[in-house]
């Protein structure tokens, strides 16, 4: 029988997606600690980000992100980092950038670990009956 691990994935994860840290985010570090057959890992989309189509800002950031920064993610300072978090969190574009991030990871660790997510929409963060 196989080990399934159901997690919403947070600002530490999209972090270290976005290339802004590199601890791995709690996921990653999850999935090296134990040997997980399957993951389900819950989105959370904000209710005013939940438009499936980039804005032209995101378009912008993420080939940035693509072809490597002017400079490197570490290089920038706080503020910027945050700025570039807040743009992505909570949106189906963070969504998909993160777990293309964690199934590449996955495979440079020789993990066998199945990736699924599941789009979460609340009315906001504490919505405990969408929870």
């Amino acid at each position: 029988m196989g080990a399934y691990l159901i997690t919403w994935y947070g600002f530490a994860d999209l972090r270290s997606a976005l290339g802004l840290e590199s601890s791995g985010g709690p996921i990653l570090n999850a999935l090296k600690s134990h040997d997980y057959s399957n993951i389900l890992i819950l989105g959370y989309t904000a209710p005013d980000k939940a438009d499936a189509h980039l804005t032209l800002e995101q378009k912008d950031v993420l080939s940035q992100i693509q072809s490597g920064y002017p400079t490197t993610p570490q290089d920038m300072d706080e503020d910027s980092k945050q700025s570039l978090v807040d743009l992505f969190s909570n949106t189906p574009t963070a969504h998909r950038l993160f777990v293309d991030w964690l199934k590449k990871e996955i495979k440079k660790q020789g993990l066998n670990t199945e990736v699924q997510l599941a789009e979460v929409p609340l009315e906001n963060l504490n919505d405990i009956w969408g929870i």
